[in-house]
């Protein structure tokens, strides 16, 4: 009966063993895979953030580009050309001819 016993615990032991490896093995490959997906969502959110900063780059530049040919700046710029001021529109070129 002893021998019975001891080769039950044996057979015990020997299927714990087992099992402790093959949840070792399970355990690394969703290592593995974890850390391919954590690569992949690396990338994606990286090439999500560049295209965010390019269009950030485009939309700040439309932003400069219509300040620029606004007429406020250009009437806060002075130009050496015409003593700081603007020329007269056509509007107020007739308008002065017209007046004496």
């Amino acid at each position: 009966m002893d021998t019975l016993l001891t080769l039950v615990i044996a057979v015990g032991g020997i299927a714990t063993g087992i099992g402790a490896i093959w949840a070792a093995l399970a355990a690394r490959r969703q290592a593995q895979i974890s850390e391919r997906q954590a690569q992949l969502t690396e990338r994606s959110l990286n090439e999500q953030n560049e295209g965010l900063r390019l269009n950030l780059e485009v939309d700040l530049l439309h932003r400069m580009q219509d300040r620029y040919d606004s007429r406020y700046f250009i009437v806060s710029q002075p130009d050496s050309r015409h003593g700081g001021h603007l020329p007269p529109s056509n509007g107020e070129k007739e308008a002065s001819r017209e007046s004496p």
